[in-house]
C-alpha cells in the first residue's frame, strides 16, 4: 500500500497564514506602542501630587514628591513623547526632552519621579494580551 500527500496547497496555505499573522503582530505592536505612548502621557498630566506648593507667574502650582510620576508643568514633557519602528518588530515610545531620564532616575538634587517602568509594565501588560487573543483566534 501506498500513500501520497500532495503539500503544493499546503505550502501556499502555510505561507499566507504566516504573512496574515506577522501583519497581526505588527498591528496589535504598533497600537500597543501608541497606547503606549497615552498611558505616559496620562500618568504625567492626570492624578493628585503631594509635593510642595509653588508660586511661579501668579499661579500657584504643585510639584510630584519623590517617588511619585512627574507632574506636567508647562506641558513639554508630555508633548515630546512619540513611536517609532526600529525593527520589524520593536516599537520604540521615545521623548525627546533631555530631562526625561533625569526625572524618571533622580539627579544628586533631586530624588527619582519614576514614570519610564510604570508604562513598560503597562505595555507589556496589554501586549501580552493582544498576542494570546491573536494566538486564540489562529487557533479557531
Amino acid at each position: 500500500m501506498s500513500t501520497k500527500v500532495d503539500v503544493t496547497n499546503l505550502d501556499r496555505r502555510m505561507k499566507r497564514l504566516l504573512e496574515e499573522h506577522e501583519q497581526l503582530a505588527k498591528a496589535a505592536l504598533d497600537v500597543t506602542g501608541e497606547d503606549a505612548r497615552n498611558e505616559a502621557i496620562r500618568i504625567i498630566s492626570t492624578g493628585a501630587r503631594s509635593g510642595e506648593t509653588y508660586k511661579r507667574g501668579g499661579i500657584v502650582a504643585q510639584r510630584s514628591a519623590p517617588g511619585e510620576p512627574p507632574k506636567t508643568d508647562r506641558g513639554g514633557l508630555v508633548r515630546a513623547f512619540y513611536t517609532r519602528t526600529r525593527e520589524p518588530f520593536t516599537k520604540e515610545l521615545v521623548n525627546n526632552v533631555g530631562y526625561s531620564d533625569l526625572l524618571d532616575g533622580g539627579t544628586t538634587k533631586m530624588a527619582p519621579r519614576p514614570f519610564k517602568q510604570l508604562v513598560r509594565d503597562y505595555a507589556e501588560k496589554v501586549l501580552t494580551r493582544r498576542v494570546r487573543n491573536i494566538l486564540k483566534r489562529v487557533s479557531e
